[in-house]
């Protein structure tokens, strides 16, 4: 299984998760592509663990869909009131 990574830091962060759950693999830096990556080679018997690592990393670094905090909630208010009116509409029609 390959791995591949654009920013050194993420690169770094799934090495170190990696160690750490006693993953063997192989690290390659590619600077011929654009933009540069970093390639990560994992043998199938320790697929399971890479993949979570390569989740938790991707978790750690990932940026919100909706950065502003007052827009997100306003979102989850107006979504729950909507869900709150279809079902007192539904008891109603009852």
């Amino acid at each position: 299984m390959v791995y591949e990574f654009f920013h050194a830091e993420h690169a770094d962060h799934f090495e170190k998760m990696l160690v750490d759950r006693q993953v063997e693999f192989e690290r390659h830096f590619d600077e011929g592509e654009s933009p540069p990556v970093t390639l990560f080679g994992v043998e199938k018997r320790f697929m399971d663990k890479a993949d979570k690592c390569n989740y938790l990393t991707h978790a750690k670094f990932r940026k919100p869909l909706i950065r502003n905090s007052a827009l997100r909630w306003l979102l989850l208010i107006v979504v729950g009131a909507m869900i709150a009116i279809a079902f007192i509409g539904y008891f109603k029609s009852q």
